[in-house]
């Protein structure tokens, strides 16, 4: 599974909040999916990496977007190019490609199944200051603070936010019997009802 990232453009896109309908990539106005999300999720679920356009860079732009990309996905094998040339024998016939592994192979998933067996590494994102970490806390969120947080100082220095339902969802006093579902990718964020906790049920239906 490859995709093609342009670098020129990467920041651009990563921070932007436009749908592919006001971009023009499609005729449905309904189609509410962003730029940033779309990209997020070809990145993350990739086995190859191809980085075109690599040339218009400058030396540390190029390093700083090969530690995002592998904060995204570790997994993936990285590929430069120019012009969108590649080596066939580099991304046809290759056996890389595994549903399964490339299911799993976010990095924030990796990074909740590191936590959540104690492993704990200093990986070489953070030589340019990328870095991850997992959020617990027994006690729910309080929406106005919450809220405040998010809307001035969430989303200018975060990457990649996410939750997952083997280690937790997203909790708000206001609405105690609410599990939440949390996603957010560069200038996107989402967060919707997924379902109630299993806390709040009746006993009788616990079953």
């Amino acid at each position: 599974m490859v995709t093609v990232v342009d670098t020129f453009n990467f920041p651009k896109d990563f921070g932007s909040i436009d749908n592919i309908y006001k971009r023009n990539l499609n005729d449905d106005p309904a189609d509410t999916r962003t730029i940033v999300n779309l990209l997020t999720d070809q990145i993350e679920f990739a086995d190859v990496l191809i980085l075109n356009k690599t040339d218009l860079l400058k030396p540390h732009q190029a390093g700083e977007l090969k530690a995002i990309l592998r904060k995204l996905n570790p997994k993936a094998k990285l590929i430069e190019s120019q012009l969108s040339q590649v080596d066939p024998a580099e991304i046809l016939n290759t056996g890389r490609f595994d549903f399964e592994e490339a299911s799993q192979s976010a990095g924030w998933i990796q990074e909740l199944q590191n936590h959540k067996d104690g492993i704990s590494h200093t990986p070489e994102t953070e030589e340019y200051g990328i870095s991850s970490f997992v959020f617990r806390d027994r006690q729910p969120f309080h929406p106005a603070l919450f809220w405040t947080y998010l809307s001035e100082n969430f989303l200018a220095g975060i990457i990649r936010s996410n939750r997952n339902a083997e280690v937790g969802l997203f909790w708000l006093a206001s609405r105690p019997d609410d599990a939440l579902n949390f996603s957010q990718a560069g200038g996107s964020l989402r967060a919707e009802a997924t379902g109630v906790w299993w806390a709040s049920m009746p006993f009788g239906k616990r079953t």
